[in-house]
C-alpha cells in the first residue's frame, strides 16, 4: 500500500514558493531536506542582520 504524501507535498511546495526554490518532483524526503538547509540560512542570515 503506497503511502499518501499529499498533504506533507502540499506543506513542502508552499514552503518552497515563499523560500522562491524548486523541489523535486519524486522525493519528499530529498526535499525535506533541502527546505531544512534554506530555512536554516535563511534564520541564520537574518539572526546576522539583527546583530548589525
Amino acid at each position: 500500500m503506497a503511502k499518501d504524501n499529499s498533504y506533507t507535498e502540499a506543506k513542502q511546495n508552499a514552503l518552497a514558493e515563499i523560500l522562491g526554490i524548486k523541489l523535486s518532483k519524486n522525493s519528499v524526503e530529498k526535499n525535506q531536506d533541502v527546505l531544512e538547509k534554506a530555512v536554516f540560512r535563511v534564520v541564520h542570515n537574518l539572526a546576522r542582520l539583527e546583530k548589525n
